[in-house]
């Protein structure tokens, strides 16, 4: 493998390091999203029935 293709290589590993960092963010996100919104919603009625 020449130096040009090695580099590709790496580019490749890369792109596909950053699209996990990515996703794993958004998965992330569809997690604590509806953990965020019931929290809210517990802390909205604990004010109403207070």
């Amino acid at each position: 493998m020449n130096i040009s293709g090695f580099i590709k290589l790496l580019t490749n590993f890369y792109n596909l390091y950053q699209s996990a960092i990515i996703l794993n963010h958004f998965a992330g996100l569809n997690v604590s999203l509806p953990a965020l919104k019931n929290s809210h919603l517990e802390q909205l009625n604990s004010e109403f029935f207070a």
